[in-house]
């Protein structure tokens, strides 16, 4: 129990960032296949408006991924406009944080035989508790 409380508040730390140009504070959630889902419905709605499937992808990225600012659960359309307004430098250091911690969950597991000791690689699969 102590290792795995040690565990969440290390995690828990890797999800907060202070941006370095603006100085907010952001927390950033874990990535799901459910958050990944809307990340890529408002992708397609932006690309069939034009916008380019790169941007598109980099912004609602963002957009999904903050938890917090300052402290302050924000509604999606008020988070939009933060990421759309956000300085490069404040865009890069949140994006770099994201793929730093590695999102998601590692579905991708390796068995070993009880009887004759190979090993097996193989996934799990995605259920309902992953969503």
């Amino acid at each position: 129990l102590i290792l795995l409380n040690q565990i969440q508040n290390e995690l828990t730390e890797k999800l907060k960032i202070e941006l370095p140009r603006s100085k907010d504070k952001i927390v950033v959630k874990m990535m799901t296949p459910r958050l990944m889902d809307e990340i890529q419905a408002q992708v397609n709605e932006c690309i069939s408006k034009g916008q380019s499937e790169a941007q598109a992808n980099f912004e609602w990225s963002l957009i999904k991924l903050i938890d917090t600012i300052n402290g302050e659960r924000l509604p999606e359309i008020k988070v939009q406009k933060y990421v759309q307004e956000m300085e490069a430098i404040d865009a890069r250091a949140l994006n770099k944080v994201a793929s730093v911690i590695g999102f998601g969950v590692d579905t991708n597991l390796v068995a070993t035989c009880e009887h004759c000791g190979k090993t097996f690689p193989h996934s799990l699969p995605i259920t309902r508790e992953f969503l």
